[in-house]
């Protein structure tokens, strides 16, 4: 079990990942060359448009990882972290 820091360092990072995939521009062209050409009623586009689908399976993932590999796992989650709390105290400091 991940202690409090190490929760919240994975909840960063899968928040920093679901929104890579879900809504940064960066990856809108690969988002409309794949997700977005598939029927709106298609199951991965559906999981590609719902932030709580694809968080859910994000941290399925990230929790599967952690257990494996913690210390990877950590030093992976770490940046993406700490790129999630700029993330958010820049779009709360405006």
């Amino acid at each position: 079990m991940p202690n409090t820091l190490q929760f919240l360092i994975l909840t960063l990072a899968v928040f920093r990942i679901a929104r890579l995939l879900i809504e940064d521009t960066i990856l809108e062209p690969v988002r409309e060359r794949t997700v977005y050409k598939l029927d709106p009623k298609n199951l991965v586009r559906e999981l590609f448009e719902c932030a709580w689908c694809v968080g859910f399976w994000l941290a399925v993932f990230a929790t599967i990882a952690w257990a494996m590999w913690p210390d990877q796992t950590g030093w992976v989650a770490l940046p993406l972290a700490i790129s999630a709390g700029v993330g958010l105290i820049a779009s709360n400091s405006r």
